[in-house]
């Protein structure tokens, strides 16, 4: 599908974790792509994120950032109700943003933190899904 785009036309391509890993990311920024999309933790491989059991005990909105410095390219992990991991060649986990969850043991609202990746994520996102429900 990219090989129709002209190459550095700097689009950010949107994927779930169905299709991310670094290689794909690396490739696409190599060919002046910019990605944002899910990852699966095994394709994730070398990269030494704060395990799910560690954020859960910070607390719901714990982020935790690595980023390869040979081509810039971020991982992500950000713990809501669970483990949610992300791969980036565009923005990182910064600003950190708020978003409303229902706290089950409050019975209410209230504000968690979101790195920038996961907003900018599910605001893309939803047309993909909207797609691929059809």
């Amino acid at each position: 599908m990219v090989r129709k785009l002209p190459e550095d036309s700097n689009y950010i391509i949107f994927a779930d974790n169905l299709f991310s890993s670094l290689q794909l990311v690396k490739l696409l920024k190599s060919r002046g792509f910019f990605y944002v999309g899910t990852v699966r933790e095994n394709r994730l491989k070398g990269c030494s994120l704060k395990p799910e059991k560690v954020l859960r005990k910070e607390k719901r909105g714990a982020t935790d950032e690595k980023v390869e410095m040979n081509s810039n390219v971020v991982a992500v992990r950000w713990y809501d109700n669970r483990k949610v991991d992300l791969i980036s060649s565009f923005i990182g986990s910064h600003p950190m943003g708020k978003v409303k969850r229902y706290d089950k043991k409050a019975k209410e609202t209230i504000e968690v933190d979101c790195p920038a990746v996961v907003e900018k994520y599910n605001k893309n996102m939803g047309g993909v899904d909207l797609l691929n429900s059809i």
